[in-house]
């Protein structure tokens, strides 16, 4: 499959999969955002190397026969990361993304990342 066709069948692999709302990474926090989120006191959200983890349901995620759904999707009030995701991935992340999403997954195996001159090059 290449990165175009992909691209034409990503609706329909991210309505299957949904891992990216069930347990996720936030790159591009600040730090005072970090610092923010961690003072909630939730075990299952916690900063490292610069990269928020979030181990937990997204309360905004929908599941109705097997399809995932944000219940935000059209909305303004959708956090610019998932508006974003995959596409604001660094590649240098891909090698821990690609455990997550499927779409990071196939354009990890079908890149060549040992040789990629960009490391910083985003999927979209």
């Amino acid at each position: 499959m290449s990165l175009s066709l992909l691209a034409k069948n990503r609706t329909e692999i991210c309505q299957k999969c949904g891992r990216c709302c069930k347990e996720y990474s936030c790159h591009g926090y600040s730090k005072d955002e970090q610092t923010r989120l961690t003072l909630l006191g939730d075990p299952k959200i916690f900063a490292k190397d610069d990269v928020m983890y979030f181990k937990k349901v997204c309360q905004m995620l929908e599941s109705k026969n097997g399809v995932y759904s944000c219940r935000i999707h059209e909305s303004q009030d959708r956090p610019v990361f998932c508006r974003e995701y995959p596409d604001n991935i660094p590649v240098s992340a891909w090698g821990v993304e690609k455990e997550i999403c499927p779409i990071i997954k196939i354009a990890y195996e079908k890149l060549d990342l040992e040789n990629c001159e960009n490391k910083d090059h985003k999927l979209g």
